[in-house]
């Protein structure tokens, strides 16, 4: 039986005490349950950053799933390899400035033309069918890869599928590149187009 009593006592508090045999069979057990199938183990970090903790997860063979830069640092100093690190928030950002650029452009034309909100169904129809949500990109031929690419959304996606799966998919950075950039146009044109027509939305509506 733990006396925590005298623990406290001699180093101090706060004091945090953790039962890295009980971390070890929760982390065997849930291995177990995936062990038909081929995935990676990934500690979340961000739910105890203690360095000794995520080093006890690194030596049982874990990963590290990490939302922020420091928690890829602290994954890095417990030993865990790149490839099993989890780094999805940049795509996040990423999607978000995307989807914002496209909702003002889209938005300030709708209500200006009326007619054009019948467009916008079979655009998002489109967009689905271009990008490889339902199928890999690998299955673009090379020398298309750069102009596939043209759709941000593909860099988006493959760039999901990098971090989530890690090394068994590869990252074609042009195409990352080609996403960044278009990502930050669409942005900046969808704000330039809506507060330009915003004026003129009272008198339509």
């Amino acid at each position: 039986m733990i006396n925590f009593k005298e623990l406290a006592s001699e180093y101090k508090t706060p004091l945090y005490i953790y039962d890295l045999d009980y971390m070890s069979s929760q982390f065997h057990e849930l291995k177990a349950a995936f062990k038909g199938r081929k995935s990676i183990m990934a500690y979340a970090v961000k739910a105890n950053s203690n360095l000794s903790v995520v080093k006890h997860f690194a030596d049982l063979g874990s990963g590290a799933d990490c939302v922020s830069i420091g928690e890829v640092r602290r994954a890095f100093l417990a030993g865990i390899p790149s490839y099993k690190i989890i780094f999805v928030p940049f795509f996040y950002v990423l999607t978000f400035i995307f989807a914002s650029g496209v909702c003002l452009f889209f938005s300030a034309l709708v209500v200006k033309y009326h007619d054009f909100k019948a467009i916008v169904p079979f655009l998002l129809q489109l967009g689905i069918y271009i990008t490889p949500v339902g199928f890999s990109s690998s299955i673009v031929p090379e020398y298309l890869k750069f102009w596939y690419s043209f759709n941000p959304l593909v860099g988006i996606v493959d760039g999901f599928r990098w971090a989530i799966i890690g090394r068994d998919v590869p990252l074609y950075l042009p195409g990352l590149i080609v996403a960044i950039v278009i990502t930050f146009l669409t942005f900046l044109i969808g704000l330039v187009v809506f507060r330009k027509m915003e004026k003129t939305f009272a008198d339509v509506i």
